[in-house]
């Protein structure tokens, strides 16, 4: 009898899709080769789009999620709707309480449509400031943070099969005692990882994921 394949969906913006960095050295690319190594099984797809805000994220679901039905599904989104363009005039791209509801409509779809289980990311730390590139009325990292706080308690709604992937409090961990080293995992834009940003991540993750598939 043929072995049924079952589907893991990446479903997130630019840091999933791996951008400015070789599509074999994204933690996305890492994780499906390991996968396919251990859980002969499994097909791994990457939805993941550059820019892509959780809003983006929830009108693009019947196409790139719903109509696959996927077993499993991982989702990160937030660094995108944190941020603060001019020609917004002074609003996030998608406020706050928005994004927290965006996601918990995300899910509930990808429940709906057959994920057993959805591991939900928050967003590592970035070397943003209101002096950088992006405008903000405050310091880009603080609302990055207050984002991810926003994704943890997404998970009190869903009480089960729904995992938190704390990327956030990993980084934390790893710059506890020289924030300096926050560097080497990201590029010089100061927002997109670096190939080590790439591998913590995939280290990180893939001890997550053969615990729980």
């Amino acid at each position: 009898m043929k072995k049924t394949l079952k589907n893991f969906y990446f479903f997130g913006d630019s840091i999933c899709n791996n951008q400015h960095v070789n599509i074999d050295d994204g933690f996305v690319s890492k994780i499906s080769k390991k996968l396919k190594k251990l859980k002969k099984s499994f097909t791994v797809t990457n939805c993941s789009v550059d820019g892509r805000t959780s809003r983006q994220a929830l009108e693009d679901m019947p196409f790139q999620i719903q109509k696959h039905n996927p077993e499993f599904l991982y989702i990160q989104l937030g660094l995108n709707d944190c941020n603060f363009w001019d020609t917004d005039k002074g609003l996030p791209r998608v406020n706050l309480h928005s994004f927290k509801y965006n996601l918990i409509e995300i899910i509930k779809r990808g429940f709906k449509h057959g994920a057993k289980k959805i591991f939900l990311s928050t967003n590592h730390k970035t070397s943003l400031n209101k002096n950088g590139k992006y405008l903000t009325p405050a310091s880009y990292e603080k609302n990055n943070s207050l984002y991810n706080e926003a994704i943890r308690e997404v998970i009190e709604f869903f009480p089960n099969n729904l995992h938190l992937i704390d990327i956030e409090n990993i980084f934390l961990k790893e710059i506890k005692h020289n924030k300096k080293i926050l560097k080497k995992y990201l590029l010089p834009d100061g927002l997109h990882l670096s190939i080590l940003g790439h591998e913590l991540y995939y280290k990180n993750i893939l001890k997550i994921l053969k615990k729980e598939i």
